[in-house]
């Protein structure tokens, strides 16, 4: 049975699942095993928070908890990565595809070879390419919704702003903002990018309420200088019920960020306008594969509309 390491906020967790899911039921097909089961190294979320300080990364939970995936069923991988030059010529002269430890060896690239991997393995890495979700993704549809009946909250904002015409924004700053090593990867969308990607938006659907989604709404509204933005934040929700709305959006513009991305993947409206940035992630050119070719993309410094 695989297991898939977790690490991060709810986005990331949820494209480390998509990747072990797909892997299982590879596993699954090829050996008439019907079982699609999966267990969570969680072992990264033990630290203290000091020690997440000294690492200059961000404190998160296993949110992968509150979606309807069953039990989450733990195991520490053990081992180490085989990336030296000695495991590569083993794998090139001896073709072992067997290596128990599978780490992600390129970020924002298919690595076709992880799915060779033994059955009992470790799946160690982001995994964010949208070819790793593909064959899966009706059952992810499923599978990443909340656990458990829905909230009173969430049923409200559903039944008056899902199905009709609402622009979502979703704006992510936090650690993007105030950490410097995290901005120097990701970047940050720049008003200018959010306003244009609003009268695109308003374009189509002139009427629409616009509903905000963020992690700091007093900053956010100042980047918008959208007055009469519904601040969804404020709510009460949980990030898995903003994240259930947002699928609801008849048109979704996004930050940089894996949260909104699967509130675009995962949307519930047939034909939504999906706005997307680019680039995705400030140091790596090839996170441009996540910007599906269906949506609009508008650089993420001057909002110019690039496709």
């Amino acid at each position: 049975m695989p297991t898939v390491k977790l690490y991060g906020g709810l986005g990331n967790q949820m494209f480390q699942y998509a990747m072990g899911y797909s892997f299982a039921r590879r596993i699954s097909a090829n050996s008439n095993n019907s079982s699609e089961s999966l267990l969570f190294d969680t072992s990264w979320f033990e630290r203290s928070n000091a020690e997440f300080v000294a690492r200059n990364e961000t404190p998160r939970t296993v949110a992968l908890e509150n979606l309807a995936l069953g039990p989450i069923g733990r195991r520490r991988c053990s081992g180490s990565p085989n990336t030296g030059f000695l495991a590569r010529l083993r794998r090139k002269v001896l073709g072992d595809r067997g290596s128990a430890y599978v780490p992600e060896r390129q970020l924002f690239t298919i690595q076709r070879d992880a799915f060779t991997a033994k059955a009992d393995c470790c799946l160690d890495g982001h995994w964010q390419h949208p070819a790793y979700s593909e064959a899966v993704l009706d059952a992810l549809r499923q599978k990443f919704r909340p656990a458990g009946a829905m909230s009173p909250r969430l049923s409200e904002l559903i039944a008056e702003f899902g199905g009709r015409d609402s622009i979502g924004i979703h704006v992510r700053l936090g650690d993007y903002v105030e950490n410097s090593s995290v901005n120097a990867v990701h970047g940050t969308c720049t008003p200018a990018y959010y306003q244009k990607a609003l009268k695109i938006a308003r374009n189509s659907f002139p009427h629409a309420p616009v509903l905000l989604f963020t992690d700091d709404t007093e900053q956010a509204r100042q980047r918008l200088d959208v007055a009469d933005a519904i601040a969804v934040s404020d709510r009460g929700l949980e990030d898995y019920e903003e994240m259930e709305l947002m699928k609801q959006m008849k048109a979704l513009i996004l930050s940089n960020s894996s949260f909104s991305w699967w509130g675009a993947r995962l949307s519930e409206i047939q034909d939504s306008m999906i706005i997307g940035p680019l680039p995705w992630f400030d140091a790596y050119p090839a996170s441009e594969c996540l910007l599906l070719p269906n949506w609009f993309v508008l650089d993420k410094s001057t909002g110019e509309r690039l496709r």
